[in-house]
């Protein structure tokens, strides 16, 4: 397929600078506040593609117009890519612009979303007004920044609360653990919300008889079932099969999908990137983690197993953006991003 030339235009969320007067080295309140954009206008080429940030357009993302505390900046990446579609242009765009996104936020020390993206064909030489193949999104996964899925149907609470249902306060470790499930439900990002489905289930698979006990063993992998010392055996629960242990023995998780979640959830030691393949496992690996620890909460709160909350361990689930794609026509903006 011939190489196109792809334009892709990401809404992205500045905050604002407003200035503040010292007076003998004490902050004086300004009678009016006066927000200053922090946006800067730039173009810069980054591995074959081209990047501009500008000052963009208020009314792009929603509620942004009339939010004195941001601005919307447009930042475009124009490249050369045998992208087949508009979506595909988009996924090949997302490492350029999560690569740019990630220093300004570390800059700014304030972290940058998308609060929309756009994609145009301008393969040729465009002219303004002619219509081009184009596509916009209300957002757009980012690897590190993944909003979390919206569960279809696998996820139901009670229609109508009870008050007398409570939990223990003398048990610590089922309150801890809904503590974190309770962040898990507000998580707005995958990766989060996995992290804290994680921690809900290790607190209780704590309190597991379930736990798998090896002895040590020395630098040459050979196990030392004795110490050699006091002849004491040095057997101690292995941490990685004793969860694989609960999940599958405790509630039924397949053992490949268990080792799975293992897996997963070595990414808190840097052993995986946020654009790895185990990342776009995480919307399946949460349904099912969120299924245990549901399960596990429930005898703990004396809710029986047929009354609600369920949760399906499998089931469809939504990234929450919506889309459309068509035609429309060539802007001079298009044509010349920083004017």
């Amino acid at each position: 397929m011939a190489s196109k030339t792809w334009q892709v235009t990401a809404n992205v969320l500045f905050p604002n600078q407003f200035p503040v007067e010292m007076v003998d080295g004490v902050p004086k309140p300004p009678q009016q506040l006066e927000a200053n954009s922090r946006i800067p206008t730039q173009q810069r080429d980054l591995d074959g593609a081209t990047a501009f940030i500008r000052p963009g357009d208020p009314q792009s993302v929603p509620g942004a117009e009339n939010d004195i505390r941001v601005s919307v900046a447009s930042l475009t990446i124009r490249m050369d890519s045998d992208a087949p579609s508009t979506t595909a242009a988009a996924e090949t765009a997302i490492p350029h612009l999560d690569r740019l996104l990630e220093s300004l936020s570390f800059q700014m020390q304030v972290p940058l979303h998308i609060g929309g993206l756009g994609v145009i064909d301008l393969t040729g030489p465009p002219a303004v007004g002619d219509m081009r193949e184009m596509a916009r999104w209300s957002g757009f996964p980012r690897p590190t920044f993944r909003p979390t899925s919206v569960p279809m149907g696998s996820l139901v609470g009670r229609l109508m609360p009870d008050l007398g249902i409570d939990l223990d306060p003398a048990d610590h470790k089922a309150n801890r653990a809904l503590d974190w499930y309770l962040k898990a439900l507000t998580a707005p990002f995958e990766v989060d919300h996995f992290i804290f489905l994680w921690i809900a289930m290790e607190i209780l698979a704590g309190d597991s008889d379930l736990k798998v006990s090896e002895p040590v063993r020395g630098p040459c992998g050979h196990a030392i079932a004795v110490c050699p010392e006091c002849d004491q055996p040095t057997a101690r629960p292995v941490q990685g099969t004793s969860i694989q242990r609960y999940l599958t023995e405790g509630y039924g998780v397949e053992p490949e999908i268990a080792s799975q979640m293992w897996k997963a959830r070595q990414m808190l030691h840097g052993r995986h990137g946020f654009d790895s393949k185990v990342m776009d496992d995480l919307p399946d690996l949460s349904q099912r983690l969120r299924a245990v620890v549901i399960a596990a909460l429930k005898p703990k709160l004396g809710i029986p197993d047929v009354e609600p909350p369920f949760a399906a361990p499998t089931g469809t689930s939504i990234l929450p953006i919506a889309g459309l794609e068509g035609e429309r026509p060539v802007t001079q903006e298009d044509l010349a991003p920083l004017g």
